[in-house]
Formats: C-alpha cells, structure tokens, sequence
C-alpha cells in the first residue's frame, strides 16, 4: 500500500477547516524550482511544467526499484516573497517545492531528468530544478476552503489576529500549500493551506533560509 505523507502528517497537511493553529513541521527534502512573477505568468507555469514531471518519473522509477517505498505525489507549496522596495509594484519571487521522502536521491532525480529528455519532454527550468531539506519550523497556519483573493485574505486575518491573542510575531510572507489544480477546481471548493514563520513577541527574528534566493 502505498504511503500518503499528507495523512502520516495529518496535523502539518490536513488541519480542520478555518481553524488557526500553531505547529512545528519537521525537516523535509523537496523538489524545488525558484522563480519571480504572478502565478498567472509564463513564469510559474514553466517551474510546474518543470517540477511535477520529474516528481511523477522520480516516482515511478522508485516504484519499480521497491514497491514497498511507493507513496502519492504531495501538492504544490510555494514559498512567496513581496517585493517590498518599491510601493505598490506587488512583484513576488517564489519558490515552488513538492515534498518527497527521503528515498528519493538525487541519483533518481537525475535519472528522471534523463528519462523525460529521452522522450522529447520540455523542461524549461531544469537548470534551476534541485534537491534540497526545508524546515520551516514553528509556524502558525490556517487551512482555507474558496476563492483566493479576498476570501483567502480574511480567512488569513483569522490566523493573524490568533497569534496576536498568543503572543507570536510573523514573517509577512505565507508559506501555502496548493491542493487543487485551478484549471480543474470551481473556485468554491479549492483548498489552500496558509503557513506563516512565527516567533515570540520581543525574541530577535531568525534569518530567512539561505536556499531562498529570490
């Protein structure tokens, strides 16, 4: 049978609906391509047509070395960063990632480049596509059920003004984690889980991770 991380990490990936919490999430390697843009630009859809390819192929040739490590592909996280030297530009650089256990090496990700090339497959940012651990640790997150935009936007000042009730500051850029594929999903029913680093009130702030070269 094959392993879902999303249920063996239920409170991390499956919290209840519209509730804010405050969680520590472990470690995780992840599959992980940079960009700048809106999601709506060339440029994010060329880091899904990247990532998800190469996460599929990694699984299934670990699937074919050992059955018993089988496991479903986790959703798309995205790491944001507003650019904010320039008022009102509402620039972001991302990080798109996919979690992936640890059976998955770079030896089998480097097969999977090597598969997909073999069969003509486009993968336009292959030279930014890597393999690397992520730990966001102590966060506060709220799991979304709507429309993004302004619905989303309320349901975050949900989880902010919780973690003002218990004493945390946060990061201004979220951490979400993408359930659904919009092109397939009515804006009613997509899921989207919203993470955000926190720390105590008054404690010096911890620096962003290097790996997030924006």
């Amino acid at each position: 049978m094959k392993k879902d991380f999303k249920k063996l990490y239920n409170e991390i990936y499956l919290p209840p609906k519209f509730k804010p919490m405050i969680v520590t999430a472990p470690s995780f390697n992840y599959l992980m391509v940079s960009g700048e843009g809106h999601p709506e630009e060339p440029s994010f859809q060329m880091a899904a047509q990247t990532l998800f390819p190469v996460a599929y192929v990694s699984k299934f040739i670990l699937k074919a070395k050992s059955p018993k490590d089988d496991f479903t592909i986790m959703p798309m996280e995205v790491k944001w960063k507003l650019d904010r030297s320039h008022h009102g530009t509402k620039r972001y650089s991302w990080t798109m990632m996919i979690m992936q256990p640890k059976c998955i090496s770079k030896i089998i990700i480097s097969k999977a480049i090597r598969t997909l090339k073999q069969k003509k497959k486009s993968l336009p940012y292959e030279e930014r596509l890597r393999l690397q651990p992520f730990n966001i640790g102590k966060c506060g997150q709220i799991f979304h059920i709507g429309p993004y935009g302004g619905p989303m936007d309320n349901t975050f000042e949900i989880l902010k003004s919780y973690l003002i009730e218990q004493g945390y500051e946060w990061e201004p850029d979220s951490h979400d984690v993408y359930y659904n594929d919009i092109r397939r999903t009515p804006p009613e029913k997509l899921k989207t889980l919203m993470r955000i680093r926190i720390w105590t009130q008054g404690k010096e702030r911890k620096l962003e991770d290097p790996f997030l070269t924006w």
